[in-house]
């Protein structure tokens, strides 16, 4: 694959999981979450949403795919533990 193709299709899955998040979050949000931080980075790693519902923290992680049975099988026990070590690390920083 040519360094040109590869960067346009790294630019447009960039940009579909943009889409995938934004769309991800006016879900949420109609349901009265409120957005507490978005692509929030720590020492464990990335979340891609972190919401609020009422006292309770919501850790997000967005998998662009057709169904929701195909984004949950993409996501590894490798970035589940991942993404526990990055929640437990945002909670520990709240009051």
């Amino acid at each position: 694959m040519s360094d040109r193709r590869r960067e346009d299709t790294g630019r447009s899955n960039y940009l579909a999981g943009q889409a995938a998040e934004e769309a991800v979050l006016r879900h949420y949000e109609a349901r009265g979450l409120r957005l507490a931080k978005a692509r929030w980075r720590g020492k464990a790693g990335e979340v891609d949403l972190i919401l609020r519902d009422g006292g309770d923290l919501v850790f997000v992680e967005v998998k662009h795919s057709r169904s929701f049975d195909s984004a949950a099988a993409r996501l590894l026990p490798k970035q589940v533990e991942r993404l526990m070590r990055a929640a437990e690390e945002f909670a520990g920083g709240e009051p």
